[in-house]
């Protein structure tokens, strides 16, 4: 049985704040990465209609209909589907490209 001196216990607790230190540095980076994914899409999307628009800035997405008035809400990222939120529920929008597709119609476009 081999005696713990002061000095093999300084070593070991140094090796133990490296491996800390690196683990936090680690859980750093992936939460910085997993946030980088859900803000996935950015800039203006025109709607087909000519008048209506989707304009995603950071963590929010203003949402201009085709009678003029904008609304400011959240969104969530998920694949190819873009899932914006509402007061009564969410919008899906399957996303291919430069394109946001709501269904029955509903078409965006980056230009």
């Amino acid at each position: 049985m081999t005696r713990r001196t002061p000095q093999t216990r300084r070593v070991g607790s140094r090796r133990g704040l490296l491996l800390i230190a690196v683990l936090a540095a680690a859980a750093c980076v992936a939460g910085v990465a997993l946030a980088g994914l859900k803000q996935g899409i950015s800039g203006r999307f025109a709607g087909s209609d000519g008048t209506s628009a989707l304009e995603f800035k950071g963590s929010k997405v203003y949402v201009t209909s085709s009678l003029g008035t904008t609304l400011r809400t959240t969104f969530d990222v998920d694949g190819d589907r873009v899932i914006i939120h509402g007061v009564g529920g969410g919008q899906v929008y399957r996303r291919n490209g430069n394109t946001l597709d709501g269904g029955m119609g509903i078409i965006f476009v980056k230009p």
